[in-house]
């Protein structure tokens, strides 16, 4: 449901924005990419490599990435 997707970016927003981590800023890009945000969420990504998340099956085959 897109609008309980716009709501947990919402959150992760708030934690990244706390205590960045690399799951957290996963966590925020699939919340972007289930609401068609596809720009931020790969930021999100991005971020979340920069914080050690480099779980490359991860990225590869979670079905939150591909809405």
């Amino acid at each position: 449901m897109v609008g309980k997707d716009i709501e947990a970016a919402k959150y992760y927003e708030i934690a990244v924005s706390m205590k960045p981590s690399g799951w957290d800023y996963y966590n925020l890009g699939c919340a972007y990419s289930k609401s068609n945000n596809p720009d931020k969420a790969f930021a999100a990504l991005e971020k979340s490599i920069e914080y050690g998340n480099n779980l490359r099956s991860q990225f590869e085959n979670d079905s939150d990435l591909f809405p």
